[in-house]
């Protein structure tokens, strides 16, 4: 049987200069200085900066991993999981090697992982980061999207559900977790929202991945139903760190589309998160998901930054 490894020989795989492992607990201020900045600093402010952060957020250093060069420190890379068997990469940026190492270190992060604590790794790289991104792709990563960050300010309103009699609001509660998730299957289908992503977890896995995003708070979380067949989800979750909130998903069931739903419910949730204390709600959209974009634009919210988003599925 092939593995990723077959299809996807990063650079440089075989070459017995480079050795690539787990960071020790002696070598990770080097490992994480290489991550930060580029280059061997440990003593650098930021790596305790980085330190303090890891254990106020309880960040595993787990799989911090370290790439080797003739016994020296040339790259470093960090795999932070969560909820929803997904994890993100962060590698560090490609200065003084020509990608090979860099590629050779995400392939052994990813083929490292337990498919069932990891099914999905992300990378999210900025624009400009050119040479990570290839380094990524030789080591496996595919190109998901290019992903458009937006957000407006929450507004005092008095706005209420106001959708057709037909339909019903309901809230967040344990005993209709399948109604969300059967809500989130339908709004899959023909999306133009990261397609890319179909079929490669299990609906509770992204729904627990949904669920850790943030602070989730039950009454930001609604579905609109009727007879108990979904016709749109909205999963909006309190930021952690400030008095923000985030639109986790919104998504509708083909049938729905087009009837000014997904503004209704969007008005509906940007009164919801300033009851519930956020003074601004932030999203991130497919730049391809052009009905998406024009609703966003149309109610406000402003673009401030762009990321390129690539995955590797743990086979």
């Amino acid at each position: 049987m092939s593995t990723i490894q077959d299809k996807f020989p990063p650079a440089g795989m075989d070459d017995p200069s480079v050795v690539v492992r787990r960071a020790s607990l002696e070598q990770r201020r080097v490992a994480l200085s290489l991550l930060i900045l580029g280059m061997a600093r440990p003593s650098h402010a930021a790596v305790d900066q980085f330190l303090d952060y890891t254990q106020k957020q309880r960040m595993s250093l787990e799989d911090l991993w370290l790439a080797l060069e003739h016994d020296q420190p040339v790259a470093a890379g960090l795999l932070v999981p969560s909820p929803g068997r997904t994890a993100i990469l962060f590698i560090s940026p490609t200065i003084v090697t020509d990608g090979m190492v860099e590629s050779r270190l995400a392939q052994t992060i990813c083929q490292s992982q337990n498919p069932q604590r990891v099914r999905l790794v992300q990378a999210i790289l900025d624009p400009g980061q050119d040479a990570e991104s290839k380094a990524l792709r030789a080591a496996g990563f595919r190109n998901l999207a290019t992903l458009i960050y937006m957000q407006r300010v929450t507004e005092r309103s008095e706005i209420k559900p106001n959708f057709a009699p037909a339909f019903e609001l309901c809230t967040w509660s344990g005993t209709n977790r399948a109604l969300f998730e059967h809500a989130i299957e339908r709004s899959y289908e023909n999306t133009l929202d990261c397609p890319g992503l179909l079929g490669l977890r299990q609906i509770s896995d992204v729904l627990d991945g949904h669920m850790s995003s943030g602070r989730f708070t039950p009454d930001l979380w609604s579905v609109i139903h009727r007879d108990g067949k979904p016709a749109g989800v909205m999963l909006i979750n309190l930021a952690a760190t400030h008095q923000g909130a985030e639109l986790v998903y919104l998504g509708l069931s083909p049938e729905a589309r087009n009837k000014g739903l997904a503004r209704k419910l969007l008005e509906y949730g940007l009164s919801l998160a300033h009851r519930h204390g956020a003074s601004s709600l932030t999203l991130a959209v497919d730049d391809q998901n052009t009905p998406a974009l024009k609703l966003y634009q149309s109610m406000r919210f402003h673009a401030y930054a762009r990321k390129h988003a690539m995955i590797f599925p743990i086979p």
